[in-house]
């Protein structure tokens, strides 16, 4: 029986199922973690190495520095053009010394990521 069920295709079906099972849950995951990327205008180096960064040092965890709102966040990523801004020139909007925003990623009561 071991060898029909394999020479009927079968194990090559599952086979299949599970490669394409973990591409998909490897791109899905890269999915959902640049679209968190997005959501709070961060690249990936700020959000991984945000510890190494001079300008990001001073910022506590939960607090995007340039961040506008989740729905102008999207605005800006997807229909903006792309522009080199002189770092002298950064806004930020949130500044030290002031309440923390409200984040919906990184508050007292959950964290992501």
């Amino acid at each position: 029986p071991w060898l029909a069920w394999l020479l009927s295709g079968t194990l090559q079906v599952f086979l299949l199922q599970m490669i394409l099972g973990g591409f998909l849950l490897t791109v899905g995951g890269l999915l959902v973690y640049h679209s968190y990327l997005v959501a709070t205008a961060q690249t990936t180096w700020e959000h991984l190495s945000r510890w190494r960064i001079e300008y990001m040092r001073h910022f506590p965890r939960e607090v995007f520095p340039f961040s506008v709102g989740l729905l102008e966040n999207v605005r800006r990523f997807f229909l903006e053009p792309s522009t080199a801004v002189n770092p002298r020139d950064w806004t930020f909007t949130w500044g030290p010394g002031e309440p923390v925003p409200f984040n919906l990623f990184e508050n007292k009561w959950w964290s992501c990521c």
